[in-house]
């Protein structure tokens, strides 16, 4: 993930969520978690990387164990996810037990059950920010989600946040049939009080092994971050790109700043784990297939500690190809999830913005 405001200025109060998030990984060896709460949802996305349920999804009282445990573990941040959260019933109560504990929660959604209602609990549970996705046009939007009108309940569920004063992010799919959309989409959203983006490059995983194909170029991605950072110091907002690790030395280098950067832009297994809906505990929500440990029978912290898996995410500079060689292994490492999907968890990350620059080959 790279946080370009925090990557630019350094004090945001991204950047100091990021500070809580490494002291914890530090400690306890995870900084922060995405808790794909259910796979049940509403929408068919072209896009998902998590699908139907793969089995027994966690019950209220093992999730309510879960809280307690990554209370303990002094996590500053959990970012609830899907399938759609919002179909689980227990999704307020598990958002209010975090909140009651002083765990941020980023709830993310599709937006399209998010009425005045269910914003309204939000708020009052404590929830840090909805993030909701708009796609481009209402056409696209509505063909990427496989349902006609989730474009306008999604659009009404971003002003209902504004209106009732829940901090809202707008995200979106980076890909050949987004890419013209996406600038005009930022800027519009911004001028009416979004104060987050998130753009996840496609990564070809679950569904998306059908969009094979419709990434886009390396100049195209420059490009649009010439267009994002202008975002950033037009309206002061903060602009994450995610599934795209090396935007991070990118900017560094293109605008010549001082590496602020707090946690790997890629930090699967580096600061971040996931949690599946059925309990499997991953390296990353885009790595479903790599079981490090189950929460229903043993303890997180037991997991990290004996995860082989664990030891070689942490060994950036043991990575294969260029990823292993470039000076900015640390830093980066290139994203995991788009090498696995090349065979090899710690191979190279085929979508790297410098590889070129760096001279390297595969």
């Amino acid at each position: 993930m790279v946080h370009i405001a925090s990557l630019l200025y350094g004090k945001t109060e991204v950047a100091e969520v990021e500070k809580k998030c490494l002291n914890a990984y530090k400690k306890h060896g995870v900084g922060e978690v995405i808790w794909l709460l259910t796979g049940d949802c509403n929408l068919r996305c072209s896009h998902c990387y998590v699908g139907a349920p793969r089995s027994e999804e966690l019950t209220t009282a093992e999730a309510m164990r879960v809280v307690k445990e990554l209370v303990d573990l002094d996590i500053p941040v959990v970012f609830l996810s899907g399938g759609e959260p919002l179909m689980r019933k227990d999704v307020f109560k598990i958002t209010k037990a975090f909140n009651e504990h002083g765990v941020l929660t980023v709830l993310s959604c599709n937006g399209t059950l998010l009425n005045r209602d269910v914003v309204a609990k939000l708020k009052k549970c404590g929830t840090w920010f909805v993030a909701i996705p708009i796609y481009g046009s209402q056409q696209l939007h509505d063909a990427i989600t496989g349902v006609c009108g989730s474009y306008e309940l999604a659009a009404k569920a971003i002003k209902t946040c504004i209106d009732e004063g829940l901090n809202v992010c707008v995200k979106t799919l980076v890909f050949s049939r987004s890419y013209a959309y996406i600038p005009d989409l930022l800027r519009r959203y911004a001028e009416v009080g979004v104060k987050a983006f998130y753009l996840c490059d496609l990564i070809e995983v679950g569904r998306a092994h059908l969009l094979k194909g419709n990434r886009i170029t390396s100049e195209q991605w420059k490009l649009l971050i010439e267009r994002l950072v202008e975002l950033v110091k037009e309206y002061g907002v903060e602009v994450d790109i995610g599934g795209l690790p090396s935007a991070a030395p990118y900017i560094i280098k293109r605008f010549n700043v001082s590496n602020k950067l707090i946690s790997p832009s890629c930090p699967a297994g580096r600061g971040l784990l996931a949690i599946s809906p059925s309990g499997k505990v991953l390296p990353c929500n885009f790595l479903l297939d790599v079981e490090l440990g189950d929460v229903k029978s043993a303890k997180l912290v037991d997991v990290i500690e004996s995860s082989d898996a664990l030891k070689k995410l942490r060994s950036p500079q043991m990575f294969k190809g260029p990823c292993g060689r470039c000076e900015f292994n640390e830093l980066c490492g290139g994203c995991r999830a788009k090498a696995y999907v090349l065979g090899d968890l710690e191979g190279y990350d085929p979508s790297c913005l410098i590889l070129d620059e760096n001279s390297f080959s595969p």
